[in-house]
């Protein structure tokens, strides 16, 4: 953990709501001047949901940072290394669903339900041993611990809004042919 990182998305997060309110704006605009059909309506709102789903994914980046830097203050608690693995799978679904989307590739979206799912057990087995360690804690461990539990969940939420992030795609681009992808 690094708390120029954590920094750093926490003032991301800002500009990100921004953007999201512009694309909210620009795609009711799309549809008031142009009154897309068919599939070009169905891009446009599922760019806009997209828009407001990547939003919520930096609204728990902002949470995940708030919470990392509490525990960044002292010393960094040995059990953030268990939770490496649940931030690359959940980092790695994200990369991929906004991959799928940019190259329409419905192959991609299929696997992030079932990557969503594994996500989901790791976590709840993470947050169990850390519950498991927490009761051995004194005072002061216990809140350390709650942050790496919260921390969990959030990484979860950001693979299920993956996983959410697929379905939209696969609402706009079921009938669209892929996009070859650049090298």
């Amino acid at each position: 953990m690094d708390e120029d990182h954590c920094n750093t998305a926490i003032a991301d997060h800002q500009e990100i709501c921004l953007l999201e309110s512009q694309m909210d704006r620009d795609g009711m605009n799309l549809l008031m001047r142009f009154q897309p059909v068919a599939s070009d309506l169905r891009v446009v709102i599922t760019t806009m949901k997209i828009s407001a789903n990547l939003e919520r994914i930096s609204d728990l980046a902002m949470n995940i940072a708030r919470r990392a830097r509490k525990l960044i203050a002292p010393s960094t608690p040995s059990e953030t290394e268990t939770l490496k693995p649940l931030f690359e799978s959940a980092t790695r679904m994200l990369d991929d669903a906004v991959k799928a989307f940019s190259t329409h590739n419905l192959e991609l979206v299929q696997s992030l339900k079932m990557r969503d799912q594994g996500l989901a057990i790791k976590s709840q087995e993470l947050a169990s041993n850390i519950t498991t360690r927490m009761s051995f804690e004194l005072d002061d461990g216990i809140a350390r611990y709650l942050e790496l539990i919260f921390i969990i969940r959030h990484l979860e939420q950001v693979g299920n809004l993956s996983a959410n992030l697929g379905e939209d795609i696969v609402l706009a681009y079921s009938n669209v042919p892929p996009i070859a992808e650049e090298s």
